[in-house]
């Protein structure tokens, strides 16, 4: 996604914002908010940098690199295997 944001396409992130934005706009007024509170939002988002940047995208994947391991861990935790039962019992049949 790096990759594609900031090389491949570097106007994509502003156009995705601008979807998101107007996605926005529009289930804010199908639940009934005024203009002037639609208007302040969409000041707001503008004013953020948007989940699109360099920044936010490396924090994005340390994060999920975090939640993973710990994800992890705890199923090592609960699906761990047991040694089975007769590893140190000495064969005993006679041969």
């Amino acid at each position: 996604m790096i990759i594609l944001y900031h090389v491949i396409n570097p106007e994509l992130p502003g156009k995705l914002q601008d979807a998101v934005i107007q996605k926005s706009v529009s289930m804010m007024q199908s639940f009934g908010v005024t203009q002037d509170k639609i208007d302040e939002q969409i000041t707001k988002m503008q004013a953020e940098p948007g989940q699109f940047t360099l920044g936010n995208q490396i924090r994005g994947i340390a994060l999920s690199f975090i939640w993973s391991a710990i994800l992890a861990a705890i199923l090592g935790l609960i699906i761990r295997k047991n040694p089975p039962p007769f590893e140190n019992v000495i064969d005993q049949n006679p041969s």
